[in-house]
């Protein structure tokens, strides 16, 4: 698996991973939020990684970004300049173990840009 924060890791780290804090690009971190998660957890039974919601969300993107260009220039310019307006961001995650013996990420805040710091 791609992804630091998946429960395997978590597992592996133990008692260690209690109270760590982990930092996720936002745009993964709110990926979750996308509405092709949920159709695709309607269709399959199953949540869909962290990439493939990326992916459908950079598809959409590019849909949008053709409705507004004739060539691939100013493609390349829509889209440039959809992904310059969307700050780039760190969600950090605090791993908290719970009784049972699964992990809460509980999101505390979102670094922005390089000197920023946004808590929840």
């Amino acid at each position: 698996s791609y992804e630091l924060f998946s429960p395997a890791v978590l597992d592996q780290l133990g008692e260690a991973a209690d109270g760590a804090l982990l930092a996720v690009p936002d745009e993964i971190y709110m990926s979750a939020a996308s509405p092709f998660r949920d159709r695709a957890q309607a269709l399959w039974g199953q949540a869909t990684d962290w990439r493939t919601t990326a992916s459908y969300n950079a598809t959409q993107r590019m849909i949008l970004g053709l409705r507004q260009a004739s060539d691939r220039e100013t493609l390349q310019k829509v889209i440039s300049t959809q992904n310059a307006e969307q700050p780039r961001s760190v969600r950090l995650l605090k791993v908290e173990k719970r009784q049972d013996g699964e992990y809460d990420l509980i999101s505390v805040g979102l670094l922005v840009a390089e000197d920023m710091f946004v808590p929840n």
